[in-house]
């Protein structure tokens, strides 16, 4: 639907800039924490602390009990980089830079519709898992097994933001342009799930990924995604909570239960709009957004490909468009 740039230049100057932006989204998390690690040592030697063996056990507890802050923070500055390059240096607009762009309410809402159904599947999959390897999991993932304000901001608000925007609205559109979709949408979605370490939470980033990473590329825009995203981590931390405030369980049955009919009822209520994820046919944008004219004729710079241009796509209108309003 697009002339892509498939020379090994192109594919190379993407896998480039991917590279880049995992880098600032690995590199803030670092930087957060050495900051955080040199303010600490120099609070334990003030302490009176100074053998080597004890000033490190203590360091590390401070830090392990500190992920969810340190995450946060490191969260936040990713998107202020982001923001000061793309649009306070390179004045570039939202939609241009990061897949930023108004869609129609169905398009807009159909990845969330999608996010029950998802966790279930996800649910699922973990349940048929052997027990060791569950162990395995739960322990990678207890440092974010919190319950409060900062670990909700963190779970359901700025990381499904951070990483929608870095995986899907920076790298993914920068491979799109120089292969097809799927493979685009896969690679975006292996790189997503290598970042989080643990194979099984690996596993299930990929997953989501990939999904995510097509109804982007169907949508073209992140905003599906990251309310698709928002809505999956939403459930997951309401389970969080509950396991907080009820340890016995006793509560796990009919919450999952209710999980497993509401993704039932949402994926029967919003199905048209489902199914237009995987609808040949090009996308819909909302009434102002703006979107190359039909048919698309490149102008003269696309040619001189430096890997910055938006993806453009062609526009075709159909009178059976399911995101239709």
């Amino acid at each position: 639907m697009t002339e892509r740039r498939s020379n090994v230049g192109g594919v190379l100057i993407a896998l480039g800039k991917s590279a880049a932006y995992l880098a600032l989204f690995l590199g803030s998390q670092v930087l957060v924490s050495m900051v955080y690690m040199v303010y600490v040592t120099m609070g334990l030697m003030g302490e009176g602390i100074t053998d080597e063996l004890a000033l490190a056990e203590a360091l590390l507890e401070r830090v392990v009990s500190a992920t969810v802050p340190l995450t946060l923070a490191s969260g936040l500055l990713t998107l202020a980089i982001v923001a000061i390059v793309y649009f306070g240096v390179r004045h570039m607009r939202p939609g241009e830079a990061l897949w930023l762009r108004p869609v129609r309410g169905s398009a807009l809402w159909s990845g969330a519709a999608l996010a029950p159904a998802l966790y279930m599947l996800v649910t699922l999959m973990m349940a048929l898992l052997p027990e060791g390897m569950l162990e395995d999991y739960n322990e990678a993932a207890s440092s974010l097994d919190e319950v409060g304000v900062a670990a909700f901001l963190l779970v359901v608000i700025v990381s499904p933001i951070v990483e929608e925007v870095i995986f899907r609205g920076l790298i993914m559109t920068r491979l799109a342009r120089v292969m097809s979709p799927w493979p685009a949408a896969l690679l975006s979605a292996a790189i997503f799930g290598a970042c989080h370490g643990q194979f099984i939470w690996a596993c299930y980033a990929f997953v989501l990924g990939t999904a995510f990473g097509l109804l982007d590329l169907r949508a073209r825009s992140i905003l599906p995604s990251i309310l698709a995203h928002i809505a999956f981590n939403l459930i997951g931390q309401v389970f969080t909570t509950l396991s907080h405030f009820f340890p016995g369980e006793q509560w796990a049955a009919p919450v999952v239960m209710a999980l497993f009919v509401l993704g039932l009822l949402m994926i029967f209520v919003c199905r048209r709009d489902i199914a237009a994820i995987f609808h040949p046919e090009a996308p819909v944008f909302a009434e102002d957004a703006p979107a190359p004219a039909a048919p698309y004729a490149a102008p003269a710079w696309e040619e001189r490909f430096d890997g910055e241009e938006t993806y453009l796509y062609r526009d075709f209108e159909s009178e059976q468009n399911p995101w239709e309003d």
